[in-house]
């Protein structure tokens, strides 16, 4: 006589799915944070931006040397002012007589000076805030903590001291090459 109980077999159903899911997605999750913790390269590196601001009104000026500027589109801190300074603002219009002539723009100043941003470096080039491809002549719009600017890009250099820098010049290598050729104690 078999009295086997039916009852007592353990069953796989739709509850155990779900929880070896759960158990899987929570695992990914955490290698994908420890990877990206440990295991990504920093590829940011710092770049000196010549710029211009345009119009700007000398009642609500406020920049000020190393103020923090912070990036519009994700709010994220980017760099800082390094150097700065400001000149009459112009336009051009018809003087009394008729003739285009340049004439200055009371209460607005133009800025130009230099900017320090912390970008990303690629193949592509340098992304501001990891996003945004930085290029020669191109608008940005940064702000302070008192105002909101478009800053227009002039030149854009790396900083001493950046992984393109510190490359060993071709010339160092050709003179050792040449040393070792004209070495006595090497015939």
């Amino acid at each position: 006589m078999n009295t086997k109980n039916t009852n007592d077999t353990p069953r796989f159903n739709i509850a155990d799915v779900i929880i070896i899911i759960a158990i899987i997605a929570v695992v990914t999750a955490l290698a994908l944070r420890i990877y990206n913790i440990v295991g990504v390269k920093d590829d940011s590196i710092e770049l000196k931006v010549e710029f211009e601001v345009e119009g700007v009104s000398e009642e609500n000026f406020s920049l000020k040397e190393n103020s923090k500027l912070y990036y519009a589109k994700d709010d994220s801190l980017v760099g800082y002012v390094e150097e700065f300074y400001m000149q009459n603002s112009f336009q051009y219009a018809y003087n009394e007589n008729g003739e285009l002539v340049r004439a200055t723009v009371p209460g607005k100043k133009d800025i130009k000076g230099t900017i320090v941003l912390t970008c990303v470096k690629t193949e592509n080039g340098f992304y501001l805030g990891g996003t945004h491809l930085l290029s020669e002549g191109e608008t940005i719009t940064l702000y302070t903590t008192t105002r909101e600017m478009n800053f227009k890009i002039v030149k854009i250099t790396m900083l001493e001291g950046s992984e393109a820098e510190q490359t060993t010049p071709v010339n160092t290598v050709v003179t050792a090459v040449t040393t070792a050729k004209n070495d006595p104690l090497q015939k």
